[in-house]
């Protein structure tokens, strides 16, 4: 039981960084691409500025029926996001997870890492697909999520998915959050 329920916690503050998004497990990004997807996602690395994600910037919520998960984002001078997650419960806060959006070499990375899971090391998601108002990351070594997808749907939403397989199946998540500050 007590399993199921930090399982549950992790997912949901993968998915609120997430949301934080993604519905393939293939080794290839874009076996489940169209082809518009497949050319932005062939050219990625080369057209994406961490400018291009400071929209994220600020508090967004999600609003569950006990609790309130939230992931807060700040830009640093470097460009780079750097984030947190987690839980507000009456008046307790528990940060479940660190975030960061950064830079490696050509690539853009989306790093969580979860109290918890992984021994608490990061684990690096990187960027498959970038557009003004959404972006994808993907990594298909990880269980799940293998792919984590936001989408801007305001200057106040967003929706974030996280997906994958579990057991054996296709399965995604989606949060909507709403900009609070």
């Amino acid at each position: 039981m007590k399993a199921t329920r930090v399982r549950k916690k992790a997912t949901l503050c993968i998915a609120t960084s997430i949301m934080l998004l993604s519905m393939s497990c293939a080794d290839n990004p874009e076996t489940n691409s169209t082809p518009q997807q497949t050319q932005v996602a062939e050219d990625v690395s080369s057209i994406a500025q961490l400018s291009d994600f400071k929209w994220l910037a600020g508090r967004w919520e999600h609003a569950m029926a006990d609790a309130t998960a939230f992931e807060e984002w700040t830009q640093a001078d470097d460009g780079s996001l750097k984030g947190k997650g987690g839980y507000v419960k009456g008046t307790d806060t528990m940060t479940y997870e660190v975030l960061s959006i950064e830079r490696s070499g050509d690539d853009i990375l989306y790093i969580p890492t979860v109290m918890d899971q992984n021994d608490g090391k990061p684990v690096p998601f990187s960027l498959t697909m970038a557009a003004n108002d959404s972006f994808v990351f993907e990594n298909p070594a990880h269980d799940f999520p293998t792919k984590i997808t936001y989408v801007r749907l305001t200057d106040n939403k967003l929706v974030a998915t996280i997906s994958g397989e579990v057991n054996g199946a296709a399965h995604s998540e989606q949060f909507e959050l709403t900009r609070v500050k």
